[in-house]
């Protein structure tokens, strides 16, 4: 029992066991909508913007190697498709990757393998708009330039570009936001640590007016000018008084005793 790809059953009754996770249809001509591509439109500023474009490439069970040295062959076909599909001045093609396949979805990884295109686009002033059917755009434009190359997914990512149908959200802007909120947290924080630490200031500074206070009137204070002349006026009036008490008749009783 086995489902390999391009496996051909040379029997009389054959029957194929599956699960419905490895269910895949293989046709020339897509009859449905593909389930992989741009998810709406993403409107895009004006200036140059770097994008990113994922893919989901068939691969050749009997040759896989140069899978992805002939996805860089195709380098202009990608710039041409991206530049009519963005609807941009010019694409320019950065680098062209093979992407790991962890997390990668299951039913793709024994026929696919993922990649990744990095771009630069110039957006013209009136802006532009992406517009969908993406997959469909690659896989004519890679046929007609005679590749064997068949995209099964592609996914365009902007990674300046946040909304979509509504406009553009730059980074910078959420930096911005970032910033006003984080000042808005710490300012109270800030406000409260300052009030707490002038109050304890105001309260350490009247205990020391107190004990200065103190200090002060231990000292003895100094008299005044005024009242220092006035005590040294009285004692020159008490030595003036002592000097006129004693006449000559006392000294000559004193002399004759």
């Amino acid at each position: 029992m086995s489902n390999a790809v391009g496996e051909t059953c040379a029997a009389g009754n054959c029957f194929w066991v599956v699960d419905a996770f490895r269910l895949t249809r293989v046709g020339d001509v897509c009859t449905s909508e593909p389930e992989q591509q741009l998810k709406g439109s993403v409107f895009l500023q004006p200036g140059l913007q770097a994008g990113s474009l994922r893919l989901t490439v068939e691969m050749n069970p009997l040759s896989t190697a140069g899978l992805l040295a002939d996805l860089k062959a195709q380098t202009g076909v990608f710039e041409a498709t991206l530049k009519t599909q963005l609807g941009a001045v010019s694409v320019r093609v950065g680098n062209i990757e093979a992407m790991a396949v962890e997390g990668f979805d299951r039913r793709l990884q024994a026929t696919s393998a993922p990649f990744k295109v990095s771009f630069k686009a110039e957006v013209p002033s009136s802006g532009l708009w992406a517009r969908k059917g993406l997959v469909s755009e690659l896989s004519l434009a890679l046929a007609a330039a005679g590749a064997t190359l068949k995209v099964r997914s592609a996914e365009l990512t902007w990674p300046q570009t946040t909304v979509d149908g509504a406009g553009s959200v730059n980074f910078d802007v959420i930096t911005i936001l970032i910033v006003v909120g984080g000042v808005l947290f710490v300012a109270p924080i800030i406000l409260v640590g300052l009030y707490w630490m002038c109050k304890s200031r105001k309260s350490v500074e009247p205990t020391t007016d107190v004990e200065a206070g103190s200090k002060q009137g231990e000292v003895k204070p100094e008299e005044p000018e005024s009242l220092d002349k006035e005590n040294k006026e009285k004692e020159n009036a008490y030595i003036d008084d002592n000097d006129s008490t004693v006449s000559p008749a006392s000294e000559q009783s004193v002399d004759t005793a």
